[in-house]
């Protein structure tokens, strides 16, 4: 009897044992993944920034990143705009 409670308790003591070794892998697993995860992330968050970089180059080359701002937009038209300020335009649009 002494040796059957003796096999009971090795084999729970195994069990406890192959149970945390799986909890072990799946949490190292969940960690690998999170990198993952962040990997990709970073990449398309470093790529969309630099194309976005490239786009707010050429707008500010070309004169027009003043228009970006919404202010500017809704509060451009209140005022008659100068002669100058419509040649201007003119010049940029290629309209002369």
């Amino acid at each position: 009897m002494e040796k059957q409670e003796k096999q009971q308790d090795a084999e729970r003591e195994q069990l406890a044992k192959s149970k945390s070794l799986v909890k072990n892998k799946l949490v190292v697993a969940a960690i690998a993944l999170v990198c993952a995860v962040a990997l990709v992330m970073g990449g398309y968050f470093t790529y969309s920034a630099y194309i976005a970089n490239g786009s707010l180059k050429s707008v500010a080359a070309t004169g027009t990143a003043q228009s970006l701002f919404a202010s500017d937009l809704l509060t451009g038209y209140m005022s008659t705009p100068s002669s100058d300020e419509l040649d201007r335009a003119q010049r940029m649009l290629g309209m002369k």
